[in-house]
């Protein structure tokens, strides 16, 4: 129904336009081009643009393919090496939350790893430990000063374990908040 209708007054407009046309009425209106080859030529210099503008976007979207690729293969081996070395590592904020833990890091709190992410690390510091630890986080997180942190750490049997806790500021993009890297040494504390 809308199809008739459209093409009917379609039909309708193309021949007032012709008659227009033939009896000289929109000829006066439209002025002619003085240089149909100098159009010719713009044309086609505007069409080789377009074909090497988007030359130049297929090379880009090719080289960030090959960009994203290698980020996921950098990721992959943060990944294996993060998991697989036998030093205890956490990933945390500012807040103190772990963002990541290794094995490693999950046997001493007698965790599963995935368990610990959300939670503090200061849920495990024994509790005659906690206020000076979290005066030395703060601390050294603020500060940087290398110190490494002595304090026991309760697994869920309250079983407590003596590590040093040293803090390294892991580099972040713009914008993004700071993370920790905290490794647990495991033994007595300094």
């Amino acid at each position: 129904m809308y199809r008739d209708f459209f093409h009917q007054k379609y039909t309708e407009l193309r021949l007032q336009a012709e008659d227009k046309l033939a009896q000289g009425q929109a000829h006066a209106k439209i002025p002619l081009p003085v240089d149909i080859e100098a159009l010719k030529h713009e044309v086609a210099v505007q069409q080789i643009e377009l074909e090497m503008q988007h030359d130049e976007l297929l090379k880009s979207h090719h080289e960030l393919g090959e960009l994203r690729a290698q980020a996921e293969r950098g990721r992959i081996r943060y990944q294996q090496f993060f998991n697989l070395t036998s030093a205890g590592l956490l990933v945390l904020n500012t807040r103190g939350v772990i963002t990541e833990c290794n094995k490693a890091a999950a046997d001493v709190l007698g965790q599963d790893a995935a368990g610990l992410v959300g939670r503090t690390l200061a849920e495990f510091v024994s509790p005659p430990d906690r206020m000076n630890f979290d005066i030395l986080f703060k601390q050294e997180i603020n500060n940087q000063s290398g110190n490494r942190i002595g304090v026991r750490l309760s697994d869920k049997k309250e079983k407590t374990t003596p590590v040093s806790l040293a803090v390294t500021v892991l580099e972040q993009g713009i914008g993004s908040d700071k993370e920790y890297l905290v490794t647990l040494v495991n033994g007595k504390h300094e």
